[in-house]
């Protein structure tokens, strides 16, 4: 949330100077004399800064850290994996056509299902609705 607030006073204060920036561009402009030449230079110091203010914001990426204990040891959950966080692993696993291994889990609404990963590197749950009654009765939870 800190990140959030400093992000929006960062944008405040990036507006701010590209106001500036331009009301001394634009008056650079109207007047040709020494003053104007510095409003000038003032404008495009401003510009400048501002354009890398804003770089600096757009590549900050503002990630909260989700950490689950397991035992003495403690995992970071990525964004991705949140969806799956409620989820229990069962003792078994599923071997697919392809003699991939993948081990089982029961969900918080009692679907049992495997985590693959497609071409892209992104996770989702494959069901199981064949053996889903056999491994929720062996847990108690049908």
């Amino acid at each position: 949330m800190t990140e959030s607030i400093v992000k929006l006073i960062m944008c405040l204060v990036t507006g701010c100077m590209l106001a500036y920036a331009y009301r001394y561009i634009k008056s650079g402009y109207k007047n040709k004399t020494f003053e104007g030449t510095m409003d000038l230079i003032r404008g495009a110091m401003l510009l400048i800064a501002s354009v890398i203010i804003a770089c600096v914001l757009l590549s900050t990426n503002a990630n909260a850290q989700n950490v689950v204990r397991k035992g003495n040891t403690f995992e970071q959950i990525s964004s991705r994996q949140k969806k799956f966080a409620g989820a229990i692993k069962t003792h078994y696993t599923y071997k697919d056509a392809n003699g991939v291994v993948y081990p089982i889990y029961i969900s918080k609404n009692n679907k049992v299902f495997i985590i693959k990963i497609n071409k892209k590197g992104k996770q989702y749950p494959y069901y199981l609705k064949d053996i889903e009654d056999q491994i929720l009765h062996e847990y108690g939870r049908k």
